[in-house]
């Protein structure tokens, strides 16, 4: 994955499209399918990064484009 964003500038991108459009962490987890605690920890910064696999599954939860996010998915 080429990095085009830092991470705080991702998990930014993502939690504000979070905000936007499930409105809460629990539900973007469990319609992304991916452990709640896995992505508070994306969002916090602590751990590893955000994969391109969860980003795009967060983008098509939340109506976005891996893009949106500020990483090239490609």
């Amino acid at each position: 994955m080429e990095h085009t964003a830092t991470r705080g500038t991702v998990a930014e991108a993502v939690r504000a499209a979070i905000d936007e459009s499930v409105g809460s962490l629990r539900t973007a987890a469990t319609d992304s399918g991916i452990p709640l605690t896995t992505l508070h920890r994306r969002l916090q910064g602590t751990g590893d990064e955000f994969t391109v696999n969860e980003l795009r599954r967060l983008a098509a939860v939340t109506g976005k484009r891996p893009s949106d996010f500020g990483v090239d998915d490609k």
